[in-house]
Protein backbone atom coordinates (compact mmCIF):
# COMPACT_ATOMS: atom_id res chain seq x y z
CA UNK A 1 0.00 0.00 0.00
CA UNK A 2 0.87 3.65 -0.70
CA UNK A 3 0.18 6.24 1.89
CA UNK A 4 1.12 10.14 1.63
CA UNK A 5 1.75 11.47 5.13
CA UNK A 6 1.45 15.43 5.80
CA UNK A 7 2.87 14.93 9.80
CA UNK A 8 5.19 16.41 11.95
CA UNK A 9 8.43 14.45 12.18
CA UNK A 10 7.46 11.74 15.32
CA UNK A 11 4.06 11.68 13.52
CA UNK A 12 5.35 10.70 10.81
CA UNK A 13 8.23 8.42 12.40
CA UNK A 14 5.45 6.65 14.12
CA UNK A 15 3.46 5.91 11.45
CA UNK A 16 6.43 4.49 9.44
CA UNK A 17 6.84 2.34 12.45
CA UNK A 18 2.63 1.25 12.29
CA UNK A 19 2.90 0.59 8.58
CA UNK A 20 6.16 -1.73 8.21
CA UNK A 21 7.88 -2.80 5.40
CA UNK A 22 5.14 -3.78 3.27
CA UNK A 23 3.74 -0.36 3.01
CA UNK A 24 5.47 2.68 1.57
CA UNK A 25 4.93 5.88 3.48
CA UNK A 26 6.01 9.08 1.77
CA UNK A 27 6.27 12.30 3.05
CA UNK A 28 5.03 15.71 2.27
CA UNK A 29 6.81 18.80 2.82
CA UNK A 30 3.97 20.71 1.95
CA UNK A 31 0.42 20.67 1.32
CA UNK A 32 1.02 22.13 -2.08
CA UNK A 33 4.17 18.60 -2.05
CA UNK A 34 1.55 16.01 -0.52
CA UNK A 35 -1.15 17.39 -3.93
CA UNK A 36 1.81 16.82 -6.27
CA UNK A 37 2.31 13.56 -4.82
CA UNK A 38 -1.31 12.70 -5.29
CA UNK A 39 -1.13 13.68 -9.20
CA UNK A 40 2.05 11.59 -9.47
CA UNK A 41 1.35 8.20 -8.24
CA UNK A 42 -1.50 5.92 -6.80
CA UNK A 43 -1.85 6.56 -3.63
CA UNK A 44 -4.47 4.37 -1.61
CA UNK A 45 -4.36 6.18 1.87
CA UNK A 46 -3.45 10.16 3.07
CA UNK A 47 -2.50 10.35 6.95
CA UNK A 48 -2.78 14.21 7.42
CA UNK A 49 -2.23 16.30 10.88
CA UNK A 50 -4.69 19.67 9.79
CA UNK A 51 -2.15 21.09 12.73
CA UNK A 52 1.11 20.59 11.23
CA UNK A 53 1.81 23.86 10.68
CA UNK A 54 1.20 24.76 14.28
CA UNK A 55 -2.26 25.87 13.62
CA UNK A 56 -5.29 24.04 12.05
CA UNK A 57 -5.56 24.21 8.14
CA UNK A 58 -8.66 22.82 7.64
CA UNK A 59 -8.65 24.66 3.96
CA UNK A 60 -5.81 22.79 2.87
CA UNK A 61 -7.53 19.19 4.02
CA UNK A 62 -10.51 20.47 2.02
CA UNK A 63 -8.97 21.16 -1.04
CA UNK A 64 -6.91 17.62 -1.12
CA UNK A 65 -10.61 16.12 -0.33
CA UNK A 66 -11.97 18.69 -3.22
CA UNK A 67 -9.16 17.20 -5.82
CA UNK A 68 -8.40 13.72 -4.99
CA UNK A 69 -12.21 12.43 -3.70
CA UNK A 70 -11.06 8.67 -4.28
CA UNK A 71 -8.09 8.70 -1.82
CA UNK A 72 -8.88 7.75 1.97
CA UNK A 73 -8.17 10.54 4.13
CA UNK A 74 -7.12 9.89 7.49
CA UNK A 75 -6.55 12.68 10.14
CA UNK A 76 -3.75 11.66 12.81
CA UNK A 77 -3.84 14.24 15.56
CA UNK A 78 -2.93 15.33 18.74
CA UNK A 79 -5.48 16.10 20.83
CA UNK A 80 -6.35 19.57 21.39
CA UNK A 81 -8.66 22.42 21.46
CA UNK A 82 -7.97 23.54 17.99
CA UNK A 83 -7.62 19.90 15.99
CA UNK A 84 -11.18 19.67 17.63
CA UNK A 85 -12.11 21.72 15.47
CA UNK A 86 -10.72 20.90 13.16
CA UNK A 87 -11.79 17.32 13.00
CA UNK A 88 -15.42 18.59 13.43
CA UNK A 89 -15.07 20.85 10.33
CA UNK A 90 -13.62 18.32 8.48
CA UNK A 91 -16.13 16.10 9.25
CA UNK A 92 -18.69 18.03 7.25
CA UNK A 93 -16.70 17.07 4.43
CA UNK A 94 -16.66 13.29 4.82
CA UNK A 95 -13.79 12.85 7.00
CA UNK A 96 -14.92 10.47 9.62
CA UNK A 97 -11.09 8.84 10.70
CA UNK A 98 -9.55 9.82 12.87
CA UNK A 99 -6.58 8.41 14.87
CA UNK A 100 -5.47 10.01 18.62
CA UNK A 101 -1.61 10.28 19.20
CA UNK A 102 -0.87 8.67 22.35
CA UNK A 103 -4.57 7.26 22.47
CA UNK A 104 -5.72 5.14 20.30
CA UNK A 105 -2.02 4.92 17.92
CA UNK A 106 -0.63 1.20 19.38
CA UNK A 107 1.02 0.01 16.15
CA UNK A 108 -1.30 -2.83 15.61
CA UNK A 109 -4.38 -0.78 15.94
CA UNK A 110 -3.61 1.90 13.75
CA UNK A 111 -2.34 -0.53 11.75
CA UNK A 112 -5.81 -2.31 11.37
CA UNK A 113 -7.04 1.27 10.32
CA UNK A 114 -4.81 2.18 7.52
CA UNK A 115 -5.88 -0.99 6.36
CA UNK A 116 -9.69 -0.42 6.56
CA UNK A 117 -8.82 3.32 5.17
CA UNK A 118 -7.41 1.21 2.21
CA UNK A 119 -10.55 -0.62 1.73
CA UNK A 120 -12.60 2.73 1.79
CA UNK A 121 -10.16 4.04 -0.88
CA UNK A 122 -11.00 1.31 -2.97
CA UNK A 123 -14.74 1.32 -2.60
CA UNK A 124 -14.48 5.28 -3.72
CA UNK A 125 -12.51 4.63 -6.66
CA UNK A 126 -15.14 2.26 -7.57
CA UNK A 127 -18.27 3.82 -7.04
CA UNK A 128 -16.33 7.07 -9.06
CA UNK A 129 -15.77 5.03 -11.98
CA UNK A 130 -19.15 3.69 -11.87
CA UNK A 131 -20.06 7.20 -11.95
CA UNK A 132 -18.39 8.53 -14.76
CA UNK A 133 -20.10 5.35 -16.60
CA UNK A 134 -23.37 6.07 -16.11
CA UNK A 135 -23.45 9.41 -16.72
CA UNK A 136 -21.41 8.39 -20.39
CA UNK A 137 -24.35 6.18 -20.65
CA UNK A 138 -27.28 9.34 -20.55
Amino acid sequence: MLVVARLTPAMLSHLRVVAGDDHTVLAASSWTALAGVLRARPVEVTVVDPCVDGSADTEAVRAIRAGFPSVAVLVYTNITAESTRAMLSLGELGVRHCVLRGFDDEPTRFRDRLETMRALGLEERVLSALRVALVAGD
